[in-house]
């Protein structure tokens, strides 16, 4: 039961980790629904866009990429 456990455990890492947020700049039209939306994935540190996908759910994440009105935040899954 611990191996299978373990195992699970393992696999929602590698999917955590496979979510991948890009950000085109110069699409971007600021309207700020990302970092009002999931401020703990999209914000701005010194200046710079910061975005950080494990730390909500894929979906939250997700829904949140889907309703940026420039579309310039995109998902890309790696295999």
């Amino acid at each position: 039961m611990r191996e299978f456990a373990a195992g699970a455990q393992r696999a929602k890492e590698v999917r955590e980790m496979a979510l991948q947020v890009t950000w085109d700049s110069k699409v971007c039209i600021h309207s700020g629904n990302c970092v009002k939306t999931l401020p703990q994935v999209f914000r701005v540190e010194n200046g710079k866009f910061v975005i950080e996908p494990s730390a909500a759910d894929d979906e939250k994440v997700r829904a949140t990429v889907a309703a940026c009105p420039s579309k310039a935040l995109k998902i890309n899954q790696s295999a």
